[in-house]
């Protein structure tokens, strides 16, 4: 039996979607897909809804001025909403492995139970302020901790980079 992708990869996935949100149906699965994520039905307009309804919501998680009981909150929010029992399937044939979700589900219902678990399992693993938004001035894009010792402040070595040229600067005046 392996594990499922709920975790990090799912928070990965729930970053770049929150980062650039999809304007349409199409935009979703590929995003999806570049995650490695296989959906089962047609995304329909629909889908795309619901899941930018929950990417409004799961905002709050990573937002710098949300704390630590709202964060967890919303989380168990969308469990709620989203995630049902675990069940054992081998729906692909490649071994046992736990869904949070009945089979057959919409793309909707695929996407935002993976995102809500993942989310809820990379807290728990990594601690409650492992999603978080760049730290560098003028960049407001989340990004998932993944650092051995979760000291990443900044979304990418080129923001690291920036800010770190920022404060040389400041000091050289």
């Amino acid at each position: 039996m392996h594990i499922n992708p709920y975790g990090s990869d799912a928070v990965v996935l729930a970053c770049a979607l929150h980062n650039q949100p999809p304007s349409s149906p199409a935009e979703l699965d590929a995003v999806c897909a570049e995650h490695g994520l296989n959906l089962e039905e047609e995304t329909t307009q629909k889908d795309l809804g619901q899941v930018l309804d929950f990417l409004d919501s799961w905002a709050a998680v990573p937002d710098p001025g949300t704390d630590e009981a709202a964060r967890i909150g919303r989380v168990n929010e969308l469990l709620a909403a989203w995630a049902g029992p675990p069940q054992l399937t081998d729906h692909a044939r490649d071994g046992w492995h736990l869904h949070y979700r009945p089979a057959p589900a919409s793309t909707a219902r695929i996407v935002c139970t993976m995102l809500s678990v993942g989310t809820a399992l990379f807290l728990i693993e990594r601690g409650t302020d492992a999603i978080a938004t760049c730290a560098a001035e003028g960049c407001r894009t989340v990004f998932a901790d993944r650092s051995r010792n979760r000291t990443q402040r900044y979304c990418s070595p080129a923001c690291a980079n920036r800010q770190a040229v920022r404060r040389h600067r400041r000091r050289a005046r």
